[in-house]
């Protein structure tokens, strides 16, 4: 049919037609996680004033940053550092390098884990839209060594380049919202985290937490939706995160407590020395 269509020579107003095979349309490559629709809430996801945040989930509360766990936890020690205001990086923030240096020792001395966060900023043509945030998890028996060559190899896959710098654990983050950029802090030893950083590359949405769910074992979770629990299943987690985290955690009103506990009753038993240490914090 084919054949007898190419020698017809049919044309429309002078217009020769044509005929052959459509061509197949060019196979799309599958993501390497199942696919989920968008989420429908237009309210901000982080502002604790909003009417959908679910604060249930809220750790800590600090004076310019809070911790809370995510939705889709990849492990249950999972955390996230937030700026209190609405902003786009976390350097305008200073408690987050607190919480980023207290969620580190935690996983160190309670999980016997190496503390890793990262942060990826794209700017947006929507003003306002983006409300800046980092992902802290524990990564147990994996060296720090192991965990930055993970990062670098994925991001050459990638097609960017993430380069190595150190600093300090308490340094401030980066505040400069000009560019896209990402960086991961890996906790290394003493009060150092190696830092990997990169400016300008358009950094795939889900980067961080892929190389997390491969360096874990557990591939399947690079999207937080394969992870997502029932909201009594996530305050029992939190729960038990609260608990790990409160010797850890900088703004707990405990040691604050417990100290006004040990004064008044010094005051009350005369034969309490005046040489006694401080209630420990």
């Amino acid at each position: 049919v084919l054949d007898a269509l190419q020698r017809s020579h049919l044309d429309i107003d002078g217009r020769r037609l044509s005929f052959g095979w459509a061509k197949q349309p060019a196979k799309r490559a599958k993501p390497a996680y199942a696919s989920y629709p968008e989420d429908a809430r237009l309210e901000c996801w982080f502002c604790l004033g909003a009417p959908t945040c679910e604060t249930h989930l809220v750790a800590s509360v600090g004076d310019s940053a809070y911790v809370a766990q995510p939705k889709g936890a990849l492990v249950p020690e999972h955390a996230l550092i937030v700026p209190i205001s609405h902003v786009p990086t976390t350097g305008v923030a200073p408690d987050v390098a607190t919480y980023k240096a207290a969620l580190f020792r935690c996983f160190r001395d309670s999980l016997d884990a190496t503390g890793v966060a990262f942060e990826r900023f794209a700017p947006t043509t929507k003003k306002g839209v983006y409300h800046a945030h980092v992902q802290v998890v524990p990564v147990r028996r994996r060296s720090a060594a192991d965990i930055v060559e993970a990062f670098q190899t994925a991001a050459q896959r990638a097609g960017f380049e993430l380069q190595t710098e150190g600093k300090r654990r308490d340094e401030p983050a980066d505040d400069d919202a000009s560019s896209a950029y990402f960086v991961v802090d890996i906790a290394s030893s003493g009060t150092t985290t190696t830092t990997l950083r990169n400016r300008g590359a358009r950094v795939p949405l889900h980067f961080g937490r892929q190389v997390l769910a491969e360096l874990l074992g557990t591939p399947a979770k690079a999207h937080w939706k394969a992870c997502e629990l029932g909201k009594d299943d996530e305050r029992a987690l939190c729960a038990a995160f609260k608990d790990l985290f409160l010797p850890f955690d900088p703004f707990a009103a405990a040691p604050a407590a417990a100290s006004a506990d040990s004064e008044a009753a010094a005051v009350k038993d005369p034969t309490t020395s005046s040489e006694a240490p401080p209630a420990s914090s």
